[in-house]
């Protein structure tokens, strides 16, 4: 399926039609877990309240849920749906416009990659997602191509 609004913005300004990639370099999160103790004064005293009282609060521990949320496979980072036996190289997007959160998705078919938002199914026959950053668009014949 080739079309829709991401092919005719990209025909029509000449410049990457997935977005994500960042021009600022990443923290280690090692970093940003150091600069928020050194702005906050460190860690505060867990504490229990009712849970009327609860509101503006933050847990001081992990709540687990009784059964997958969501309950299927779900993207946790925009990117493309692969499937991880095809290998490195360059594979056709098989839909432009891609997968987002709430959509049906039909099955990826081997050799290609379908762009995925973050909360979005991950296709059936896809076994990972590589990060938007971690890519590069390629246009080879006319044909959208990911890298």
């Amino acid at each position: 399926q080739v079309g829709g609004p991401l092919v005719a913005m990209a025909e029509a300004e000449q410049h990457r039609i997935y977005p994500g990639k960042s021009t600022y370099a990443m923290r280690p999160v090692e970093d940003c877990v150091a600069d928020v103790l050194r702005l906050t004064g460190g860690p505060l005293e867990a504490l229990s309240c009712p849970l009327v009282e609860a509101h503006g609060r933050l847990l001081a521990s992990d709540v687990g849920a009784p059964a997958p949320i969501p309950p299927f496979p779900a993207s946790i980072m925009d990117g493309f749906a692969i499937r991880s036996g095809d290998g490195p190289g360059r594979f056709p997007v098989d839909t432009v416009d891609g997968v987002t959160a709430g959509a049906a998705s039909q099955p990826l078919p081997p050799g290609h990659v379908r762009y995925i938002t973050t909360g979005a199914r991950v296709p059936e026959g896809a076994d990972a997602v590589a990060k938007v950053e971690d890519t590069r668009e390629v246009w080879e014949d006319g044909k959208l191509l990911i890298e």
